[in-house]
Protein backbone atom coordinates (compact mmCIF):
# COMPACT_ATOMS: atom_id res chain seq x y z
CA UNK A 1 0.00 0.00 0.00
CA UNK A 2 3.18 2.54 0.38
CA UNK A 3 4.19 1.78 -2.93
CA UNK A 4 0.75 2.56 -4.55
CA UNK A 5 0.26 5.74 -1.97
CA UNK A 6 3.85 7.38 -3.41
CA UNK A 7 2.87 6.78 -6.76
CA UNK A 8 -0.23 8.54 -6.59
CA UNK A 9 1.22 11.22 -4.88
CA UNK A 10 3.79 11.52 -7.41
CA UNK A 11 0.70 11.66 -9.87
CA UNK A 12 -1.05 13.99 -8.02
CA UNK A 13 2.12 16.31 -7.45
CA UNK A 14 2.68 16.55 -11.31
CA UNK A 15 -0.89 17.64 -11.76
CA UNK A 16 -0.33 20.93 -10.51
CA UNK A 17 2.70 21.70 -12.92
CA UNK A 18 2.32 23.75 -15.67
CA UNK A 19 1.83 22.36 -19.20
CA UNK A 20 0.50 18.68 -17.72
CA UNK A 21 -2.34 16.93 -20.30
CA UNK A 22 -4.54 14.47 -18.22
CA UNK A 23 -7.05 12.60 -20.16
CA UNK A 24 -9.31 9.73 -19.57
CA UNK A 25 -10.76 7.09 -20.98
CA UNK A 26 -13.83 4.30 -19.59
CA UNK A 27 -14.36 0.53 -21.27
CA UNK A 28 -17.15 -1.09 -20.09
CA UNK A 29 -18.01 -4.23 -21.13
CA UNK A 30 -20.25 -7.56 -20.08
CA UNK A 31 -19.86 -10.77 -20.80
CA UNK A 32 -22.73 -14.04 -20.38
CA UNK A 33 -21.12 -17.58 -20.70
CA UNK A 34 -22.88 -20.70 -20.61
CA UNK A 35 -21.01 -23.68 -19.48
CA UNK A 36 -22.17 -26.94 -20.79
CA UNK A 37 -20.64 -29.31 -18.37
CA UNK A 38 -20.82 -33.23 -17.94
CA UNK A 39 -22.62 -33.24 -14.47
CA UNK A 40 -23.89 -29.63 -13.82
CA UNK A 41 -24.54 -27.11 -15.93
CA UNK A 42 -23.28 -23.09 -15.12
CA UNK A 43 -24.17 -19.68 -16.26
CA UNK A 44 -22.46 -16.82 -15.70
CA UNK A 45 -22.94 -13.11 -15.87
CA UNK A 46 -20.43 -10.38 -15.51
CA UNK A 47 -20.16 -6.82 -15.86
CA UNK A 48 -16.76 -5.21 -16.08
CA UNK A 49 -15.54 -1.38 -15.33
CA UNK A 50 -11.91 -0.09 -16.43
CA UNK A 51 -11.28 3.85 -16.02
CA UNK A 52 -8.28 4.65 -17.37
CA UNK A 53 -6.22 8.07 -16.81
CA UNK A 54 -3.33 9.22 -18.49
CA UNK A 55 -0.76 11.91 -17.86
CA UNK A 56 1.49 13.29 -20.28
CA UNK A 57 4.45 16.50 -18.85
CA UNK A 58 7.19 18.12 -21.15
CA UNK A 59 10.01 19.39 -18.95
CA UNK A 60 11.92 20.15 -22.04
CA UNK A 61 12.25 18.99 -25.50
CA UNK A 62 14.50 15.75 -24.17
CA UNK A 63 12.78 15.25 -21.18
CA UNK A 64 9.38 14.50 -20.55
CA UNK A 65 6.81 12.76 -17.63
CA UNK A 66 4.21 10.18 -18.54
CA UNK A 67 1.95 8.28 -16.06
CA UNK A 68 -1.15 6.06 -15.98
CA UNK A 69 -3.89 4.85 -13.22
CA UNK A 70 -5.92 2.16 -14.91
CA UNK A 71 -8.30 0.35 -12.62
CA UNK A 72 -10.92 -2.67 -12.61
CA UNK A 73 -14.27 -3.25 -11.13
CA UNK A 74 -16.22 -6.14 -11.86
CA UNK A 75 -19.29 -8.11 -10.83
CA UNK A 76 -20.10 -11.69 -11.37
CA UNK A 77 -23.32 -13.21 -10.73
CA UNK A 78 -22.83 -17.15 -11.29
CA UNK A 79 -26.10 -19.48 -11.40
CA UNK A 80 -25.69 -22.87 -11.09
CA UNK A 81 -28.12 -26.11 -9.88
CA UNK A 82 -28.45 -25.69 -5.64
CA UNK A 83 -25.41 -23.20 -5.42
CA UNK A 84 -26.10 -19.88 -6.81
CA UNK A 85 -23.46 -17.03 -5.75
CA UNK A 86 -22.43 -13.31 -6.58
CA UNK A 87 -18.92 -11.64 -6.54
CA UNK A 88 -17.75 -8.05 -6.57
CA UNK A 89 -13.86 -7.04 -6.85
CA UNK A 90 -11.75 -4.21 -7.54
CA UNK A 91 -8.36 -3.51 -7.90
CA UNK A 92 -5.70 -1.30 -9.55
CA UNK A 93 -4.42 -2.65 -12.75
CA UNK A 94 -1.78 -0.58 -13.63
CA UNK A 95 0.00 2.89 -11.63
CA UNK A 96 3.30 3.86 -12.95
CA UNK A 97 4.74 7.23 -13.76
CA UNK A 98 7.79 7.10 -16.45
CA UNK A 99 10.41 9.81 -17.35
CA UNK A 100 11.30 9.21 -20.94
CA UNK A 101 13.76 10.81 -23.20
CA UNK A 102 13.66 10.82 -27.49
CA UNK A 103 15.07 6.99 -27.06
CA UNK A 104 15.11 6.05 -23.13
CA UNK A 105 12.39 5.57 -21.37
CA UNK A 106 12.67 4.72 -17.21
CA UNK A 107 9.10 3.74 -15.71
CA UNK A 108 8.37 2.51 -11.79
CA UNK A 109 5.09 0.97 -11.10
CA UNK A 110 2.56 -1.61 -11.98
CA UNK A 111 2.91 -2.15 -15.24
CA UNK A 112 2.53 -4.66 -18.30
CA UNK A 113 5.61 -6.25 -19.17
CA UNK A 114 5.44 -8.54 -21.98
CA UNK A 115 7.61 -9.74 -25.37
CA UNK A 116 8.78 -12.73 -27.87
CA UNK A 117 8.03 -13.89 -31.07
CA UNK A 118 5.41 -16.83 -30.80
CA UNK A 119 1.92 -16.13 -30.35
CA UNK A 120 -0.27 -18.22 -28.46
CA UNK A 121 2.86 -21.28 -27.38
CA UNK A 122 4.80 -18.47 -25.76
CA UNK A 123 7.64 -19.84 -23.87
CA UNK A 124 8.45 -16.05 -22.92
CA UNK A 125 5.50 -15.54 -21.50
CA UNK A 126 7.00 -14.44 -17.85
CA UNK A 127 5.15 -11.85 -16.38
CA UNK A 128 1.23 -11.81 -18.07
CA UNK A 129 -1.18 -13.84 -18.68
CA UNK A 130 -2.38 -12.53 -21.95
CA UNK A 131 -4.73 -15.37 -23.82
CA UNK A 132 -5.06 -14.58 -27.64
CA UNK A 133 -9.03 -14.66 -27.99
CA UNK A 134 -9.49 -12.50 -25.22
CA UNK A 135 -10.77 -8.90 -27.16
CA UNK A 136 -10.30 -7.18 -23.74
CA UNK A 137 -6.43 -8.53 -23.52
CA UNK A 138 -6.59 -8.66 -19.88
CA UNK A 139 -3.77 -9.19 -17.63
CA UNK A 140 -2.60 -8.17 -14.07
CA UNK A 141 0.30 -5.68 -14.10
CA UNK A 142 3.60 -6.55 -11.93
CA UNK A 143 5.55 -4.25 -9.66
CA UNK A 144 8.76 -3.05 -11.57
CA UNK A 145 11.24 -0.78 -12.27
CA UNK A 146 11.73 -0.76 -16.05
CA UNK A 147 14.32 0.82 -18.51
CA UNK A 148 14.49 0.98 -21.95
CA UNK A 149 16.75 2.34 -24.46
CA UNK A 150 16.14 2.19 -28.65
CA UNK A 151 18.99 2.58 -30.82
CA UNK A 152 18.84 4.54 -34.17
CA UNK A 153 19.17 1.21 -36.04
CA UNK A 154 15.78 0.11 -34.05
CA UNK A 155 17.59 -2.26 -31.85
CA UNK A 156 16.39 -1.87 -28.11
CA UNK A 157 17.75 -2.41 -24.69
CA UNK A 158 15.69 -3.82 -21.49
CA UNK A 159 16.67 -3.94 -18.04
CA UNK A 160 13.88 -4.81 -15.30
CA UNK A 161 13.68 -5.34 -11.61
CA UNK A 162 10.34 -7.12 -10.57
CA UNK A 163 8.97 -7.41 -7.18
CA UNK A 164 8.03 -10.77 -6.70
CA UNK A 165 4.55 -12.37 -6.39
CA UNK A 166 3.15 -15.65 -5.77
CA UNK A 167 0.99 -15.59 -9.12
CA UNK A 168 0.95 -18.24 -11.70
CA UNK A 169 2.11 -16.42 -15.01
CA UNK A 170 2.44 -18.03 -18.53
CA UNK A 171 3.83 -21.56 -18.53
CA UNK A 172 6.22 -21.35 -15.44
CA UNK A 173 6.13 -24.24 -13.23
CA UNK A 174 7.09 -22.10 -10.09
CA UNK A 175 5.95 -18.78 -8.45
CA UNK A 176 8.54 -15.83 -7.15
CA UNK A 177 8.37 -15.67 -3.13
CA UNK A 178 6.49 -13.04 -2.25
CA UNK A 179 8.30 -9.81 -1.96
CA UNK A 180 11.78 -11.27 -3.06
CA UNK A 181 13.54 -9.33 -6.40
CA UNK A 182 14.04 -11.01 -9.59
CA UNK A 183 15.68 -9.06 -12.10
CA UNK A 184 17.30 -9.29 -16.03
CA UNK A 185 17.12 -7.56 -18.95
CA UNK A 186 16.58 -8.07 -23.16
CA UNK A 187 18.39 -7.11 -25.71
CA UNK A 188 16.71 -7.00 -29.16
CA UNK A 189 18.51 -6.64 -32.44
CA UNK A 190 17.61 -6.54 -36.74
CA UNK A 191 18.21 -9.30 -38.48
CA UNK A 192 17.99 -9.95 -41.94
CA UNK A 193 14.35 -9.68 -42.57
CA UNK A 194 12.87 -9.55 -38.79
CA UNK A 195 14.58 -9.31 -35.46
CA UNK A 196 16.00 -11.39 -32.95
CA UNK A 197 16.55 -11.33 -29.50
CA UNK A 198 18.39 -12.48 -25.79
CA UNK A 199 16.37 -12.32 -22.99
CA UNK A 200 17.47 -13.44 -19.12
CA UNK A 201 16.01 -13.46 -15.91
CA UNK A 202 16.89 -14.48 -12.51
CA UNK A 203 14.37 -14.77 -9.36
CA UNK A 204 16.19 -15.23 -5.88
CA UNK A 205 13.64 -17.79 -4.54
CA UNK A 206 10.80 -19.54 -5.92
CA UNK A 207 8.11 -21.91 -4.30
CA UNK A 208 5.87 -24.36 -5.67
CA UNK A 209 2.38 -25.10 -3.50
CA UNK A 210 4.17 -23.96 -0.04
CA UNK A 211 7.10 -25.61 -1.40
CA UNK A 212 10.76 -23.77 -1.44
CA UNK A 213 12.35 -24.52 -5.05
CA UNK A 214 15.63 -22.14 -4.45
CA UNK A 215 16.33 -20.03 -7.30
CA UNK A 216 15.76 -20.09 -10.77
CA UNK A 217 18.02 -18.82 -13.44
CA UNK A 218 16.28 -18.52 -17.23
CA UNK A 219 17.85 -17.64 -20.65
CA UNK A 220 15.69 -17.10 -23.36
CA UNK A 221 16.01 -16.99 -27.17
CA UNK A 222 13.15 -15.83 -29.81
CA UNK A 223 13.85 -14.61 -33.27
CA UNK A 224 11.36 -13.28 -36.14
CA UNK A 225 11.18 -13.23 -39.95
CA UNK A 226 9.04 -12.22 -42.99
CA UNK A 227 10.06 -13.63 -46.05
CA UNK A 228 7.32 -14.94 -48.07
CA UNK A 229 5.62 -16.73 -45.15
CA UNK A 230 6.44 -15.34 -41.82
CA UNK A 231 8.82 -17.82 -39.51
CA UNK A 232 9.50 -17.49 -35.87
CA UNK A 233 11.11 -19.45 -32.92
CA UNK A 234 10.60 -18.87 -29.19
CA UNK A 235 12.76 -20.54 -26.54
CA UNK A 236 14.29 -20.69 -23.03
CA UNK A 237 16.48 -22.54 -20.79
CA UNK A 238 15.95 -22.40 -16.91
CA UNK A 239 17.74 -23.87 -14.37
CA UNK A 240 15.79 -24.47 -10.89
CA UNK A 241 18.19 -24.99 -7.80
CA UNK A 242 15.23 -27.26 -5.63
CA UNK A 243 12.91 -28.36 -8.00
CA UNK A 244 9.83 -30.48 -6.38
CA UNK A 245 8.31 -32.40 -8.51
CA UNK A 246 9.48 -31.38 -12.22
CA UNK A 247 12.96 -31.55 -13.64
CA UNK A 248 15.90 -29.07 -12.60
CA UNK A 249 16.59 -28.33 -16.26
CA UNK A 250 13.38 -27.18 -18.39
CA UNK A 251 13.61 -25.88 -22.04
CA UNK A 252 10.73 -25.40 -24.03
CA UNK A 253 10.80 -24.70 -27.25
CA UNK A 254 8.21 -23.27 -30.10
CA UNK A 255 8.42 -23.05 -33.77
CA UNK A 256 5.73 -20.64 -35.76
CA UNK A 257 4.64 -20.31 -39.11
CA UNK A 258 1.97 -17.94 -40.36
CA UNK A 259 0.65 -17.36 -44.37
CA UNK A 260 -2.46 -15.24 -45.44
CA UNK A 261 -3.72 -16.45 -48.49
CA UNK A 262 -5.23 -15.01 -51.15
CA UNK A 263 -9.21 -16.46 -51.07
CA UNK A 264 -11.59 -14.04 -50.83
CA UNK A 265 -10.98 -11.18 -48.39
CA UNK A 266 -7.63 -12.95 -47.58
CA UNK A 267 -7.53 -15.97 -45.00
CA UNK A 268 -4.86 -15.26 -42.70
CA UNK A 269 -3.56 -19.15 -40.82
CA UNK A 270 -0.90 -19.44 -38.46
CA UNK A 271 0.78 -22.68 -37.08
CA UNK A 272 2.72 -23.28 -33.62
CA UNK A 273 4.39 -26.60 -32.39
CA UNK A 274 5.90 -26.01 -28.71
CA UNK A 275 8.18 -29.13 -27.60
CA UNK A 276 8.66 -29.11 -23.77
CA UNK A 277 12.07 -30.52 -22.99
CA UNK A 278 12.96 -31.13 -18.98
CA UNK A 279 15.85 -33.12 -17.18
CA UNK A 280 16.89 -33.70 -13.80
CA UNK A 281 20.65 -34.73 -14.72
CA UNK A 282 22.12 -31.94 -17.05
CA UNK A 283 21.36 -30.00 -20.35
CA UNK A 284 22.94 -32.93 -22.52
CA UNK A 285 20.45 -35.52 -21.11
CA UNK A 286 16.87 -33.34 -22.18
CA UNK A 287 14.12 -35.60 -22.91
CA UNK A 288 10.71 -34.37 -24.44
CA UNK A 289 8.11 -34.10 -22.23
CA UNK A 290 5.07 -33.13 -24.46
CA UNK A 291 4.80 -31.61 -27.92
CA UNK A 292 1.95 -29.41 -27.78
CA UNK A 293 0.47 -28.16 -31.80
CA UNK A 294 -1.67 -24.64 -31.64
CA UNK A 295 -3.72 -23.25 -34.93
CA UNK A 296 -5.54 -20.38 -36.20
CA UNK A 297 -7.07 -18.74 -38.88
CA UNK A 298 -9.08 -15.50 -39.47
CA UNK A 299 -11.14 -14.26 -42.50
CA UNK A 300 -12.41 -10.44 -42.55
CA UNK A 301 -16.36 -10.48 -43.99
CA UNK A 302 -16.71 -6.97 -44.54
CA UNK A 303 -15.28 -3.79 -43.17
CA UNK A 304 -16.55 -4.87 -39.42
CA UNK A 305 -17.01 -8.18 -39.09
CA UNK A 306 -14.18 -11.50 -39.15
CA UNK A 307 -14.31 -14.84 -37.94
CA UNK A 308 -11.52 -16.46 -36.11
CA UNK A 309 -10.72 -19.79 -34.82
CA UNK A 310 -8.37 -21.01 -32.54
CA UNK A 311 -7.76 -24.62 -31.66
CA UNK A 312 -4.79 -25.83 -29.36
CA UNK A 313 -3.97 -29.88 -29.19
CA UNK A 314 -1.35 -31.96 -26.69
CA UNK A 315 -0.33 -35.54 -28.17
CA UNK A 316 -1.69 -37.26 -25.18
CA UNK A 317 -4.88 -36.60 -26.02
CA UNK A 318 -5.54 -34.54 -22.59
CA UNK A 319 -6.56 -30.92 -24.74
CA UNK A 320 -7.94 -30.94 -27.43
CA UNK A 321 -9.66 -27.23 -27.19
CA UNK A 322 -11.39 -25.69 -29.87
CA UNK A 323 -12.41 -22.07 -30.17
CA UNK A 324 -14.73 -20.44 -32.61
CA UNK A 325 -15.48 -16.08 -33.07
CA UNK A 326 -17.62 -14.52 -34.30
CA UNK A 327 -15.91 -10.40 -34.12
CA UNK A 328 -17.62 -7.33 -35.01
CA UNK A 329 -15.50 -3.26 -34.45
CA UNK A 330 -16.44 0.13 -34.47
CA UNK A 331 -14.71 2.25 -33.27
CA UNK A 332 -16.18 2.89 -29.73
CA UNK A 333 -18.35 -0.83 -29.70
CA UNK A 334 -17.17 -4.08 -30.42
CA UNK A 335 -18.70 -7.61 -29.64
CA UNK A 336 -17.85 -11.19 -29.79
CA UNK A 337 -19.69 -14.31 -29.74
CA UNK A 338 -18.07 -17.44 -29.24
CA UNK A 339 -18.65 -21.05 -29.02
CA UNK A 340 -15.44 -22.98 -27.33
CA UNK A 341 -15.57 -27.11 -26.80
CA UNK A 342 -12.65 -28.91 -25.01
CA UNK A 343 -12.64 -32.71 -26.73
CA UNK A 344 -9.41 -33.72 -24.78
CA UNK A 345 -9.75 -36.61 -21.86
CA UNK A 346 -9.62 -34.10 -19.37
CA UNK A 347 -12.94 -31.94 -20.02
CA UNK A 348 -15.17 -33.30 -17.78
CA UNK A 349 -12.54 -31.64 -14.79
CA UNK A 350 -13.35 -27.67 -15.59
CA UNK A 351 -15.50 -25.62 -17.32
CA UNK A 352 -13.98 -26.43 -20.64
CA UNK A 353 -17.72 -26.16 -23.50
CA UNK A 354 -19.99 -23.47 -23.10
CA UNK A 355 -21.21 -20.17 -25.60
CA UNK A 356 -19.59 -16.96 -24.81
CA UNK A 357 -21.11 -13.60 -25.61
CA UNK A 358 -18.93 -10.03 -24.77
CA UNK A 359 -19.83 -6.96 -25.71
CA UNK A 360 -17.41 -3.50 -24.89
CA UNK A 361 -17.79 -0.26 -25.17
CA UNK A 362 -15.20 2.76 -24.71
CA UNK A 363 -15.70 6.46 -24.08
Amino acid sequence: MKFYAALVTLLCISLCLDAFTLSMRNRIAAINTVYLQTQKDQYELAVLWQPEFNLDHSFSPDLSMTGQLMGNGAVRQVFQSGDDYFVRQGKIQRLWLALGSPQTEARIGLQRMNFGSAQILRPLQWFDNLDPKDKLELTDGVQAILVRHYFLNNANLWVWGVRGEEKLRGQLLTLTKDNTPEVGGRVQYPFFSGEIALTANHRLETVLQGIDTGSESRIGLDCRQDWLIGLWMELYGSFTQKPAGFGKYQAPVTLGIDYTFNLGNGVYTLAETQVSYSSDVSWSELHSDMVTAAVSASYPLGLLDRVIYYGTFTEDGNVSVQSAIWRREYDRLSWDLSLFWDAGKRHYRYNSRGIKALISYTF
